[in-house]
C-alpha cells in the first residue's frame, strides 16, 4: 500500500472515531437532558402536593341522557361528561375529591340507559383513589340513591337523603375536609333549605365545604329559595352550587358560586361551560379558577349582510365569528 493510500486510510478511521464519538456525546447529552427534565418535573409535581394540601373538582347539571334538540344529539353530553372523568384523571396535580352538586342525570327515568355510564366513570374516578362526594337535585332525586345502593363505590358519598342535611369529612394529607350537602326529596322544594340546617359546626381545625342545589338570590322560588345573606351565617369558606345553567360567582367571600352545566343544554347557555377548580393551602387560603371543557360551545353573533353585498361571503362571516 502507497504512502497517500495509507495516510488516506488513516485520517479516514480518525474521521470515523471523530464521528462515532460525537454522535455518542450526543445521544449520551440527549439521556442526561431526558433524566434532567424528568426528575424535575417530579420534583415540581412534589412541591405542587406540598403547596396545596386540597385540591377539588366541582362540577353540576351534567344532565345525562339530555338530547340537544339543536344539536339533534345527546352525544354531546355523554362526551362532556368523558372530558369531565379524564380531565379529572389526568390533572397535575391530583385531583383528591370531585363534587356532583345535583341533576347528574337528566331525570329519573334513565335509570338503565345511564346507569354504566355513570358506574364507568365513578369506578375509573375510586381506582386513581379520588373521593365523590354527591348531592341530588330536581331532576335525579331518587335515581342517584338508587345507584348508590346497588352499585359498591366505597369511595363515593352521597348526601342528604330525604330532605335532610348531612356531614362527610375526609382527612387529606394530615387535614380535615368536612362537606356539608342536602339532596331534594321532591321536584320542588318551596322552602329555603337553611331553616333546616341542623349540624354542629365543623371543627375549627378543618376546611368546611358546602354543596347546594338551590335557587340564588330568591325568597319565592319553588326551587329551593336561598338568599346570599345565608352564605354569610355559615363557617363554610366555599358553597358550590347546583341549578342555575350558567356558570357565575354568586359570593366573593365566602366563595359561592354556580357550577353551571357541563355542556350548554341549548342556546340560551352561551358562552363557555365546565367545571370549578378549588385548592386549599397549607394556610386554608382558598384559591380556584374556572375551566372551560365543554366540547361545543353556544354563542350569538350579529352580522350586518349589508356591508358585505359582492363577492364570497362564507370567508367573512367566519372571520366576523373569529373576532
Amino acid at each position: 500500500m502507497g504512502f497517500f493510500q495509507r495516510n488516506f486510510c488513516e485520517n479516514l478511521c480518525f474521521l470515523e472515531f471523530d464521528f462515532q464519538c460525537s454522535f455518542g456525546k450526543t445521544i449520551l447529552r440527549f439521556m442526561l437532558d431526558f433524566i434532567f427534565l424528568w426528575v424535575a418535573s417530579s420534583v415540581i409535581k412534589v412541591l405542587c402536593f406540598e403547596a396545596h394540601n386540597m385540591y377539588l373538582l366541582c362540577s353540576a347539571d351534567v344532565h345525562l341522557g339530555r338530547v340537544l334538540r339543536r344539536a339533534k344529539s345527546s352525544d354531546l353530553v355523554l362526551q362532556a361528561w368523558q372530558t369531565f372523568i379524564d380531565y379529572a384523571l389526568q390533572h397535575v396535580p391530583g385531583i383528591d375529591v370531585v363534587l356532583l352538586v345535583g341533576d347528574i342525570l337528566d331525570n329519573d327515568g334513565l335509570f338503565f340507559e345511564m346507569y354504566g355510564i355513570l358506574k364507568e366513570g365513578l369506578i375509573h374516578l375510586q381506582n386513581q383513589g379520588i373521593s365523590v362526594v354527591c348531592v341530588a337535585g330536581n331532576h335525579d332525586l331518587s335515581i342517584v340513591q338508587q345507584m348508590m345502593v346497588i352499585a359498591d363505590f366505597p369511595k363515593v358519598t352521597f348526601l342528604g337523603r330525604g330532605g335532610t342535611w348531612e356531614r362527610h369529612c375526609i382527612d387529606i394529607r394530615g387535614k380535615t375536609l368536612c362537606i356539608d350537602g342536602y339532596s331534594w326529596k321532591s321536584i320542588h322544594e318551596e322552602t329555603n333549605p337553611f331553616d333546616r340546617y341542623d349540624l354542629p359546626p365543623p371543627p375549627k381545625e378543618a376546611v368546611a365545604v358546602g354543596i347546594l342545589h338551590c335557587d340564588v338570590p330568591s325568597t319565592s322560588s319553588c326551587y329551593a329559595p336561598v338568599q346570599k345573606q345565608n352564605f354569610h351565617d355559615m363557617p363554610h369558606q366555599a358553597w358550590l352550587l347546583g341549578h342555575i345553567h350558567s356558570p357565575q360567582e354568586c359570593v366573593k367571600k365566602p366563595f359561592v358560586a354556580y357550577c353551571g352545566s357541563l355542556q350548554g343544554l341549548d342556546r340560551s347557555e352561551e358562552g363557555p361551560h365546565g367545571v370549578w377548580e378549588l385548592w386549599l393551602s397549607e394556610n386554608n387560603i382558598l384559591e380556584k379558577e374556572f375551566q372551560a371543557l365543554a366540547p361545543w360551545r353556544w354563542e350569538s353573533v350579529t352580522l350586518n349582510f349589508s356591508l358585505h353585498l359582492e363577492g364570497p361571503w362564507q370567508a367573512w362571516v367566519t372571520q366576523e365569528i373569529e373576532k
